[in-house]
């Protein structure tokens, strides 16, 4: 018994060891890993007759075991053409989203919007609704190469073009919505490493 007992504490002691080095390597070459679980929606819209342009990136983003953070950037050209741009964190309620559907209410006047570029209308409700058309999903590694390192993600992930409606500042969206989508990062892990 004493001698097998030896030989498991040499065993855990080099398994110990092993392990402790390979960490080390490990350590060197990795920058950072990131927890993914993460969803996007993204509205683009091209007014062919006034040729405006309104684009809304709305995200979650969900931390360990803290509440979900959703956030947005918006550009868009009122009738007068006035541009107005910023970006925002969101009350809780305001972006309901999944892998199909999306949609996002607020009062930009009822909220703090940061970097903002003119002024925000009396009526400062953007209410947008995506409706996927189809969903690819991918599942695995997916590895980029840069030019000191990679970027490595693992896990699923699905895209879906979205068709989109709604109202900004009062007025209907009105336009081309082939630019428009929802993403999911679900699970995954986003390891950026160097060389």
């Amino acid at each position: 018994m004493g001698k097998l007992m030896g030989k498991i504490a040499v065993l855990v002691v080099l398994a110990g060891a092993v392990i402790a080095q390979a960490s080390v390597v490990h350590a060197a070459t990795e920058v950072v890993r990131l927890p993914a679980n993460n969803a996007f929606a993204v509205a683009v819209l091209n007014d062919p007759e006034t040729n405006n342009t309104t684009f809304v990136f709305v995200s979650r983003v969900i931390e360990g075991t803290g509440p979900a953070v959703s956030s947005m950037f918006f550009v868009t050209t009122t009738p007068e053409g006035e541009t107005i741009s910023g970006s925002a964190v969101l009350p809780q309620s305001a972006f309901q989203v999944s892998s199909t559907t999306a949609s996002l209410d607020v009062d930009l006047n009822e909220i703090t919007v940061d970097n903002l570029v003119g002024e925000i209308p009396e009526n400062g409700v953007i209410s947008i609704d995506w409706a996927t058309v189809g969903v690819q999903r991918t599942a695995g590694n997916v590895k980029f190469d840069m030019e000191n390192g990679q970027a490595l993600i693992v896990g699923v992930r699905t895209d879906a073009p979205a068709e989109v409606s709604g109202t900004i500042f009062g007025a209907p969206l009105v336009g081309d919505d082939t630019n428009s989508n929802i993403s999911v990062v679900r699970s995954a892990v986003i390891i950026i490493t160097r060389n």
